[in-house]
């Protein structure tokens, strides 16, 4: 992650991903790098309809949902 921390002032992940991650990983050994350059905000996200239709983990349908919302 030290390779894309410099490309924003922040990053935004949503509370699924941070949920499939933990199961995983020390989440906060993973961020800690990304938080060096920039600003981590954890954002509850409400999934869309058409998203949850897909059938995928939270993290990625939260991911989804916060990019379609999100895509200036």
């Amino acid at each position: 992650m030290t390779t894309i921390s410099p490309l924003a002032s922040s990053w935004f992940i949503p509370e699924g991903v941070v949920q499939e991650v933990s199961q995983k990983s020390d989440i906060e050994a993973l961020l800690q790098p990304l938080s060096e350059n920039a600003q981590i905000e954890r954002q509850n996200v409400e999934i869309k309809p058409l998203i949850a239709s897909w059938n995928l983990g939270d993290g990625e349908s939260e991911a989804i949902t916060f990019a379609m919302e999100n895509s200036e």
